[in-house]
């Protein structure tokens, strides 16, 4: 009975069904000898859930070969991790298995060897000739620099491709791909190099490489990153396929520089912004070294996302309508001669981490706000935001002249806290810092915490209107103290031991860094008589 049980229940898409959640996938990198020791660990652990992958890490050819040798230890394995530390070179007549699918490969292993069946592959330094690479391939990374490209290199089904710097020809590109990155130097890129099928197209550092290529209208995500010179600054306004820019600009923009479709801007040099050079149709704009005051009519009419680190308007004038009435989202670290009444309507997350000030920059449409409080003696409070939920305080302790507003449920804090600092209606709580919690800290009717715990829980410090639990620091709390309430517990860190005969029967849901666990599952697959030393912890970690 008990095996049938199992064999459902290691099949994902039934498991979903049952439980309503579907766990993310989660790694776990191990050495041969840790794979060799902790066998028996390694195997109740996948059988509690299927979705944690295993890398193996080989580094000589004597354990490459010792671990072939055991296919029972092969069954184990996702990723298989050639990066081998001596001169050895994998001979042409060892048979890889074909049931690790990924592989990465460093320099010591022809692709010839892989089988067909492999679908994920990073090549470091490889030498490529035609019709070696894997036919089943979907995913590839390609670290070598190769002085060119050539034809039936690549397979026909691939379908996402990142090239550090290769020279690429008309046709090489499968018609199969959906994904491009190219990391490098290219050579310019011709008219029929980029398929139509490419939907994503990003990661250039060299602007030259794809000046003027043809795009299909099809492809939704076009991205250029790198550091440009004065000779290529004068090529962007002529690359109208861009649509995201992640660059360095080493001098002042002028307008018309930037793209007409431009989407996303990330601007990381110091600038100064004048009439004309932002095109209109941008959304989201990030300029961490913006100076100067900010004028009338330069930021466009479409922008919804504004960050910078000083926001300064002229005191000669109204700060009111400088900022577009599209904007929804601002991060700012200082802000100086604006007003609640200057910023537009249509604003609702804000961010402002500053030194010092009052509640009268804060409009009344906003829902989300982050605050810093630099001084917890800072007098502070928001009785004139109506439609404030979520709340967010950045300081080093918590401030000792501050009340949230009753208006806020969702609560994130970086201070250790006191009892009573949080109200009744705060059904959501996020503690980042190192938190003693004593009664009444977290208030009645919350209802999922996030938290660092310091020391272990008492009886009574957590309400009984808490559903759900969230652990994020390294130490184990004494979980069997939990109220009943809690039905969802999770752990987002690598325990110090394992948790699994400790589990609160009340529990529905047990993860750990994500892991998806179950109770029934526990008292059926984990062998009591099992010592606690021999297992393994589980987590999404690397053990050498």
């Amino acid at each position: 009975m008990d095996q049938q049980f199992y064999s459902i229940w290691r099949n994902l898409y039934i498991r979903s069904i049952i439980t309503k959640k579907v766990a993310n996938n989660k790694n776990l990198k191990i050495t041969l000898p840790y794979l060799e020791k902790n066998l028996n660990s390694l195997k109740n652990l996948l059988a509690n859930d299927d979705l944690i992958l295993i890398t193996l890490f080989l580094r000589t050819l004597e354990e490459l070969k010792a671990f072939l040798k055991n296919s029972e230890l092969v069954q184990l394995i996702d990723t298989l991790d050639l990066t081998l530390l001596t001169e050895d070179i994998i001979p042409s007549t060892i048979e890889l298995p074909k049931s690790i699918v990924k592989y990465v490969c460093i320099n010591n292993a022809h692709p010839s060897i892989l089988p067909d069946s492999t679908t994920d592959l990073s090549l470091y330094f490889c030498q490529l000739q035609r019709n070696t690479l894997p036919k089943g391939l979907k995913n590839l990374k390609l670290y070598s620099r190769f002085p060119i490209l050539e034809p039936d290199i690549l397979p026909d089904g691939l379908e996402t491709l990142l090239i550090q710097e290769s020279l690429i020809e008309n046709s090489v590109l499968p018609a199969s791909l959906t994904s491009f990155h190219l990391d490098g130097d290219a050579g310019p890129l011709g008219e029929n190099t980029i398929p139509p099928s490419v939907k994503t197209l990003k990661g250039f550092s060299d602007l030259e490489s794809v000046s003027n290529i043809q795009l299909s209208k099809d492809c939704c995500t076009k991205e250029f990153c790198g550091l440009l010179n004065s000779h290529q600054i004068e090529l962007l306004s002529q690359n109208t396929w861009i649509k995201i820019i992640r660059v360095t600009f080493e001098h002042v923009l002028m307008p018309g520089v930037l793209p007409p479709q431009l989407e996303d801007l990330f601007w990381a040099a110091s600038c100064s912004l004048r009439q004309g050079v932002l095109p209109e149709g941008l959304t989201t704009l990030h300029l961490p070294q913006l100076h100067g005051y900010l004028e009338r009519d330069v930021l466009p009419s479409t922008l919804t996302f504004f960050k910078c680190v000083y926001l300064y308007f002229s005191p000669d004038h109204s700060a009111k309508g400088i900022l577009p009435d599209s904007l929804t989202t601002l991060e700012v670290s200082t802000i100086s001669n604006c007003q609640a009444e200057d910023l537009p309507p249509s604003l609702t997350n804000l961010a402002l981490i500053a030194d010092q000030f009052t509640k009268d920059i804060v409009p009344k449409s906003i829902a989300f706000l982050t605050l810093s409080f630099p001084k917890p003696r800072v007098r502070l409070t928001l009785d004139n935001v109506p439609n404030l939920t979520k709340l967010k305080l950045v300081s080093m302790n918590q401030p000792k002249f501050f009340i949230i507003p009753r208006t806020v449920t969702h609560l994130i804090t970086t201070c250790s806290i006191l009892p009573s600092f949080v109200p009744h209606t705060v059904t959501n709580l996020y503690i980042e810092a190192l938190c003693n919690i004593k009664h009444g800290t977290i208030p009645w009717g919350c209802r999922e915490v996030t938290m660092h715990h310091e020391r272990p829980f008492k009886e009574d410090e957590i309400p009984w209107s808490v559903k759900k639990m969230t652990f994020i620091s390294s130490r184990c709390p004494n979980i069997g103290i939990l109220p009943q309430s809690v039905t969802d517990l999770n752990f987002l860190f690598k325990p110090g031991r394992i948790l699994p005969t400790g589990v609160p029967s009340f529990l529905n849901t047990y993860k750990m860094d994500g892991i998806l666990f179950s109770n029934v599952i526990q008292s059926h697959s984990i062998d009591e008589n099992h010592s606690q030393e021999n297992e393994i912890n589980y987590s999404s970690c690397t053990v050498l």
